[in-house]
C-alpha cells in the first residue's frame, strides 16, 4: 500500500512539474506577445506621424506646382500676345514674308495659347 501511495505520489508530482513548466512557458509565450504588441503599436503610430508629414507635403507640393502652372500659362499667353502685336506691327496686316496670310499666323497663335491653357 505505502509503494502504491509512493508511485502514485510520484506520478503526481511529475505531473505537476510538467504543468508548472508549461504555466511558465506560457506566461513567457505572453510577455514575448505583449512586447510585440507595443513594438507593433509604436511602428503603427510612427507609420501614422509619417503619412501625415507625407500628406502635407504632398499638399504642398500640390500648391507649387499649380502656382508654376499658373504662372508659366500667364507668361506664355503673355508672349503670344507680344508676340501677336508685334507681328501685326510688323506686317501692317499684310502677308508675312510672302507666303503665310497674317490671319493665318493669328490662328496659329490662338491655337498654341488655347492648347496652353
Amino acid at each position: 500500500m505505502i509503494e502504491h501511495l509512493r508511485t502514485d505520489k510520484c506520478k503526481l508530482t511529475a505531473e505537476l512539474n510538467e504543468s508548472n513548466d508549461q504555466a511558465m512557458k506560457a506566461i513567457e509565450l505572453k510577455e514575448l506577445a505583449e512586447e510585440e504588441a507595443v513594438r507593433l503599436t509604436s511602428i503603427i503610430q510612427a507609420a501614422e506621424v509619417d503619412k501625415q508629414t507625407l500628406q502635407q507635403q504632398v499638399q504642398n507640393l500640390t500648391g507649387i506646382v499649380e502656382y508654376f502652372r499658373n504662372t508659366t500659362v500667364q507668361s506664355v499667353d503673355k508672349f503670344i500676345k507680344r508676340l501677336k502685336l508685334d507681328l501685326n506691327l510688323f506686317t501692317g496686316g499684310q502677308y508675312i514674308g510672302g507666303r503665310v496670310p497674317l490671319d493665318t499666323a493669328r490662328y496659329s497663335l490662338d491655337k498654341i495659347g488655347s492648347c496652353i491653357s
